[in-house]
This record gives C-alpha cells, sequence and structure tokens, in this order.
C-alpha cells in the first residue's frame, strides 16, 4: 500500500473503471487526477505535511533551520518541498545533502558515513539547533546515532524533526533512547 505499488496498481486499475483506496500512500504524484483518476486515499500527501512541519515551526517563531537529507527519491522530494514551504513560512534553511548508500534506506555506508558525520559537524558549528531532516529505515537510525555520538540529540535547545520515514524505527525499545524527543509530522 505504499505509494510506488499504488501508483503501478492504480494505473492498473483505472483501465478497468476500478477504483484504488489506500491507505498509506503520501506522493503528491497520486493526486494528478488525470494521471490517476481513479485513485483515492485516506491520508494527506506528504507536500501537505511538509507545508504543516514548516508552519509549525513558523509558529514557534523559528527563523532558521539546518536541513539534512539522502540523496534518494522520496527523501530528495521531501526536501524539495521544504526547500518550498520554509521560505513561505519564514523560515532559511541551509542544507546538506547526503549520498544515497542503496534503496530503501539501507545502512549507510563507510563512505557515506564520512559525509554525515562532516555534515552533522557544520550543522553543529553553524548555530542553528533547529535540524530538519528527511532519512528513512536504517539510514534514519545510523543518522541519529551519529547526531547522538556528537551529542546533538539530547543536547538542550535542539530541535529535530522531520517526517514519517524517521519515526519508522521509533517504536523499537532497543533504539528508544536515541529516537526520545524527535518530532515528526505524519501525514494521517
Amino acid at each position: 500500500n505504499s505509494s510506488g505499488s499504488s501508483k503501478a496498481l492504480a494505473t492498473f486499475l483505472s483501465i478497468f473503471g476500478v477504483p484504488n483506496l489506500s491507505w498509506a500512500a503520501t506522493s503528491p504524484d497520486l493526486s494528478r487526477k488525470e494521471n490517476y483518476p481513479s485513485f483515492f486515499r485516506v491520508v494527506a500527501p506528504d507536500s501537505l505535511a511538509i507545508v504543516v512541519l514548516a508552519e509549525l515551526l513558523a509558529s514557534w517563531d523559528i527563523k532558521q533551520a539546518s536541513m539534512l537529507y539522502f540523496d534518494a527519491e522520496f527523501q530528495t522530494g521531501l526536501a524539495q518541498y521544504f526547500r518550498t514551504a520554509a521560505p513561505e513560512a519564514g523560515i532559511d534553511v541551509t542544507t546538506w545533502r547526503i549520498p544515497n548508500s542503496g534503496e530503501g534506506g539501507v545502512k549507510i555506508s563507510d563512505e557515506n558515513q564520512g559525509f554525515l558525520v562532516s555534515a552533522l559537524k557544520d550543522i553543529r558549528r553553524s548555530g542553528t539547533r533547529v535540524a530538519v531532516t528527511f532519512a528513512f529505515m536504517e539510514e534514519a537510525w545510523d543518522l541519529w546515532e551519529a547526531a547522538m555520538g556528537l551529542d546533538m540529540i539530547h543536547d538542550a535547545g535542539w530541535i529535530w524533526c522531520g517526517t514519517d520515514g524517521g519515526g519508522q524505527l521509533a517504536g523499537l525499545q532497543s533504539r528508544a533512547n536515541v529516537y526520545l524527543g524527535y518530532m515528526y509530522v505524519l501525514a494521517k
């Protein structure tokens, strides 16, 4: 019921005029009725969740944020939405892009771990204490584990936030300490 499988199924089912209802697909592409005329969803698209995130940060009088994302289709799409929504909400964004280590949010490669740690150190030196992250599954875990190792997670004054990609591992008890305090916007 993900966005990818919903796109394929909606395309196929539309040939026969059969509606497709998804409870999990959040891709804004699926809102294009000319491409997916029989697709319906019960969750908001990611693009709306990002606007809500930017407006929430602005409501807290946040004027600057550091954005860190992985160079994969899902994460890059979220970053693009935030780059649009944040300035509209009055937030200046500095961006760090980490090379993708593989499909589906896999563990960060040793080579890319160096890029990640360098970016985190840059963010820490920048003085901006709002970190907006777009990471998925194991790469999200590696990101927060590295940030925690640099005393950036539970150190006073930090706000870490993003969307549900990072929160998908938050429920694992063995990892709860790292995710404690992470805020994510879920489009459900």
